[in-house]
């Protein structure tokens, strides 16, 4: 028996590792993205932990994203004026600043999500009303 994938086991060690470089059931809060095998660039993982204020300002605060959100939010943080250099003379105040303005970036982002997620469940309910009469009187359709 042969085959396709030229080294199985490393492979798997290689996904194994990726998958422990994340928290359990780590899930891009965006995009709802939650598979590290989904999307890879050179050599990188599809999730990442992503720091909304910046590893600089506050390296405890983090999120998880698949790779495309958190390049697309990592490129925001410059235009809302967070300050991502590791600055020992930078003060609580002027951090405290870039943690607002990242988490300000991080939250627009998310409620365009949001709302997109909201629009899918909303046309999924209409699509449940028109091709399944009765679904509302299951238990687990019940508020």
């Amino acid at each position: 028996m042969t085959s396709r994938d030229p080294d199985p086991l490393g492979n798997r060690n290689r996904r194994a590792q990726r998958a422990r470089q994340l928290p359990p059931s780590a899930v891009c809060v965006s995009c709802g993205q939650d598979n590290p095998e989904i999307l890879r660039s050179a050599k990188r993982t599809a999730l990442n932990l992503h720091e909304p204020a910046g590893k600089a300002n506050d390296p405890d605060l983090w999120v998880v994203l698949c790779l495309n959100c958190h390049e697309l939010n990592t490129a925001r943080q410059p235009g809302f004026g967070v300050d991502l250099r590791r600055d020992p003379a930078r003060s609580m105040p002027e951090k405290l600043e870039s943690v607002l303005r990242g988490l300000a970036a991080f939250f627009e982002l998310l409620v365009h999500a949001l709302m997109s997620w909201a629009d899918r469940v909303s046309a999924f309910v209409d699509d449940l009303d028109a091709n399944f009469d009765g679904w509302r009187d299951m238990g687990t359709a019940q508020g």
